[in-house]
């Protein structure tokens, strides 16, 4: 037998360049997979080879290009399938074009441009080229078939040409809708995340949500928290319906109104709304998309999980603060919704991008859906709360049936408690001292046999969010 040796060379892309505790994890509708399944991925051909393409993918994609780190990806069972609009097109004798696979996997903004003529479709000289961001872009030839039929990439869609004749630069256009899934399926995977057995600090949905869903994921979150598992979710509320012809002001309304907006909904320390809409770069085909600013804010907090030294304080870090740069991942001036000119939605705890006047990018704002007063109104103070509970909970449990001196009363001695206070913030505060600027634990000296009860408490960082400086004249 003749020895032999194989070597494929692949081109991964985009894969993960940096580990992380506590990875991110993706919500997301997908054409391939099975709804609820739970996967670790690395690289964007490994999400395609699991969950095929759609809004779980192309999510999936930022993260890994803008963050570096592994994603834990989780598909959501569509509810409503993806669907193509009117067809606008030339008038016969050119050729026809009808759709026969409706089922597209993204929002796109479909234009097939004729690029070589052809007297008919039995001539086979004629071509097209596709682009899926309204003719921003467009890929390279693709011949029309006699049969006239052709699949339009991984979008889902297949259109058909009737016989007719081809004329260079006529175009065919048509809008489609990405799939949706509904509360059931939203719950369906938010439960296989939770009984997953990797860890991961936040959730991050790709869908827009509406207040309903909203609480269904702090629900699902809340009761995670009562198990001893903290986490959190970073959310996108419904982007301004500009082809329906909504006016800004409009939009803003309907967020800070009653359900479906988010008025007087309470987030606690688990969830980040945001509101706003941008252009970014599809990172599997390249295409322009109108999408959530959260897609490009998420990989941004989780690259900051990757990072602490003395510049930069991790997860305690502001994600908008102007010495990490603007935020990557967001086209130039693709921004449509500028935060700093629309103070309501901040004020209505919406998350979103800002502009700085005299610097150029977007830079995140740090609101949490959190009700005013809350010691968790800003992201950084939220992330550090969850992160001090899981960090917490690690500790506590290497005391669970250790033994205590009891004193008169069957209270905790003294001497015991002071042990375990000294131990425990020792402890805590090297788990947790570059996130906090001091930390403590203290035992209840009232803890009788079989029950330690106790409190730890931290000070965060403080952030110069508003700088108020005057400017003068001096003779001097």
């Amino acid at each position: 037998m003749i020895a032999s040796v194989g070597v494929r060379i692949v081109d991964g892309g985009l894969g993960a360049s940096r580990t992380t505790t506590r990875p991110p994890a993706v919500v997301g509708c997908s054409s391939g997979g099975s709804a609820a399944h739970v996967q670790l991925v690395s690289s964007l051909e490994d999400c395609v080879a699991v969950f095929g393409h759609g809004k779980l993918t192309e999510l999936v994609g930022m993260y890994l290009d803008l963050a570096g780190v592994p994603v834990l990806a989780c598909k959501a069972e569509s509810s409503t399938a993806g669907s193509c609009g009117a067809i606008t097109q030339p008038a016969g004798p050119q050729a026809q074009l009808s759709i026969t696979t409706a089922t597209a996997r993204d929002d796109y903004a479909i234009v097939l441009r004729v690029s070589r003529a052809g007297a008919s479709l039995a001539a086979l000289t004629a071509a097209v080229r596709l682009s899926l961001d309204g003719g921003a872009a467009f890929g390279p030839e693709l011949a029309v078939p006699a049969s006239g039929e052709l699949t339009l990439g991984d979008t889902g869609v297949v259109v058909d040409f009737a016989d007719g004749t081809f004329v260079v630069d006529s175009e065919y256009s048509f809008a489609t809708t990405a799939p949706t899934w509904d509360n059931t399926a939203l719950t369906e995977a938010l439960d296989a995340l939770a009984g997953s057995s990797i860890d991961h600090e936040f959730v991050h949905v790709a869908e827009h949500c509406t207040r309903t869903h909203a609480q269904t994921v702090k629900t699902a979150l809340e009761a995670l928290g009562t198990s001893g598992v903290f986490r959190r979710a970073l959310l996108s509320a419904r982007d301004q319906n500009v082809p329906g012809g909504e006016s800004a002001s409009a939009w803003q309304t309907a967020l800070l109104g009653a359900s479906p907006g988010f008025a007087l909904f309470d987030g606690g320390h688990y969830l980040d709304v945001t509101a706003g809409g941008a252009q970014m770069r599809s990172r599997t085909t390249r295409a322009l998309h109108r999408r959530p600013v959260a897609w490009a804010i998420g990989p941004r907090a989780a690259l900051l999980r990757t990072t602490i030294n003395e510049a930069v304080a991790g997860l305690a870090e502001h994600p908008g603060a102007v010495h990490l740069g603007p935020l990557p991942g967001v086209e130039e001036d693709g921004l449509h919704h500028d935060l700093r000119l629309l103070p309501s939605l901040d004020a209505g705890g919406f998350m979103g991008l800002q502009t700085h006047i005299g610097r150029a990018g977007y830079f995140p704002t740090d609101r949490t859906m959190a009700q005013q007063p809350s010691d968790y109104a800003t992201v950084m103070n939220a992330r550090v709360v969850v992160e001090g509970a899981t960090v917490a909970q690690g500790l506590l449990t290497e005391h669970v049936g250790r033994r205590f001196r009891l004193a008169t009363g069957g209270v905790i001695d003294a001497r015991d408690a002071d042990a375990l206070d000294a131990q425990l913030t020792s402890d805590f505060r090297q788990a947790m001292g570059p996130l906090i600027t001091e930390g403590r634990v203290t035992v209840n000296r009232a803890s009788v046999s079989g029950s330690l009860r106790g409190a730890m408490r931290v000070r965060p960082y403080g952030y110069a969010t508003t700088i108020d400086f005057s400017i003068g004249m001096t003779a001097e």
